[in-house]
């Protein structure tokens, strides 16, 4: 790479100056909302089905605030559409990601909108408070393209690859595959990302047993060789 006091050369025939560069790096992992679009669905959850309790996981992230309503949508694999029930389908933005100050929300469809218990409009300007869980919910209509960001301008939506995507879901909730020898001692499963807390564990068949879960692995033993289907989650 070559440079000049005014712009650097960031490939054969393409110049930028510095601020440029550095407006562009701060756009990537800007936004606040996870599965903003929708894609990850590791619970398996099926777009209108009732939910069985109040504050029900369907899509990552989303959770429908109120027993027997439902998340549906529509679309495909790269972007849906979502429908947000008469109570609200919500996500609670973990402290750590708020580093408070000035942000807008911005999102398409038609659904209303509250932050930290306030209405928001489209391309709304508010503040947060640093280090403080904060609840976005959406209400009796569509959205998708959920985006919210430090700052007083909204942006293009920060689309991250689905493997990206997943990865900051896993977070929360994961759904892992192990298959367990027969062993009458614990032996060490790590999972793929680091979670918020100790998980909360179920599945697991006949004569499987797990032991004092950490946010980073889980001890396991099985009494006849087998393979299980484990939820692990650790929601705010």
């Amino acid at each position: 790479m070559t440079s000049t006091a005014a712009e650097l050369n960031i490939l054969d025939g393409v110049t930028a100056t510095a601020a440029q560069i550095n407006t562009v790096t701060q756009l990537s992992g800007r936004n606040l909302i996870m599965n903003g679009q929708g894609r990850i669905n590791q619970r398996g959850y099926t777009s209108g089905t009732a939910t069985g309790a109040a504050n029900q996981y369907t899509l990552d992230r989303w959770r429908v605030v109120t027993s027997g309503q439902n998340l549906s949508w529509t679309g495909n694999a790269a972007r849906n559409t979502m429908t947000a029930p008469a109570g609200g389908v919500e996500q609670v933005i973990e402290a750590r990601n708020v580093v408070g100050g000035t942000y807008t929300i911005n999102w398409t469809g038609t659904a209303t909108c509250t932050v930290a218990g306030t209405a928001r409009a489209k391309g709304a300007v508010f503040t947060l408070t640093a280090a403080t869980n904060t609840t976005v919910r959406f209400t009796g209509g569509t959205f998708t393209d959920v985006q919210l960001e430090l700052g007083s301008i909204p942006t293009l939506y920060d689309r991250a690859p689905h493997g990206e995507e997943l990865a900051l879901c896993q977070r929360y909730f994961q759904s892992l595959f192990v298959v367990v020898n027969t062993l009458t001692t614990f032996y060490t499963v790590s999972f793929p990302v680091e979670m918020f807390a100790n998980p909360t564990i179920t599945g697991g068949g006949a004569g499987f047993t797990n032991n004092s879960p950490n946010n980073k692995t889980l001890g396991v033993y099985q009494t006849t060789r087998a393979g299980q289907t484990l939820s692990l989650e650790a929601e705010l």
